[in-house]
């Protein structure tokens, strides 16, 4: 995958697709553990999508999406589906991540996850601007 406009723009679909699923999910299936694999599932393709689509670029750590795909993926998603998987009859409330309980980590991610959509859009319009065409020149002759 090249680093491209388009991929700025399908890492910034994704991401809203992905917090518009955990949304839908959990409002509509009965089971709490069953939305949670689905949306985790949802975030860990995302997190999967930015941190291969940054890795594509010759300079990975210039981009902000490097460090929040990072920390989304690995500090973030894959430990909380972890967690679930690994305690399926326990409610998320009596859970806990990283030394917090599972209400105060999911509140943390979901922030995390808006720092996450920013660093996306700021890194698409910086990509932009520094990879605009030159018009061309409207000197007469």
């Amino acid at each position: 995958m090249k680093l491209s406009m388009k991929s700025w723009i399908v890492a910034v679909v994704l991401i809203l697709l992905g917090g518009a699923n955990a949304g839908v999910v959990f409002a509509t299936l009965e089971s709490k553990f069953t939305a949670g694999m689905v949306a985790g599932s949802g975030f860990i393709a995302v997190g999967l999508y930015l941190v291969r689509m940054v890795w594509s670029h010759e300079k990975p750590l210039g981009w902000l999406s490097f460090y929040t795909g990072h920390v989304h993926l690995f500090v973030i998603s894959i430990p909380m589906v972890t967690v679930r998987v690994l305690n399926p009859d326990t409610p998320f409330e009596q859970l806990s991540l990283l030394g917090l309980p599972g209400p105060e980590f999911h509140t943390y991610s979901t922030h995390f996850y808006k720092l996450l959509l920013l660093a996306a859009l700021v890194d698409g319009v910086r990509f932009y601007f520094t990879n605009k065409k030159a018009a061309p020149s409207e000197a007469s002759v």
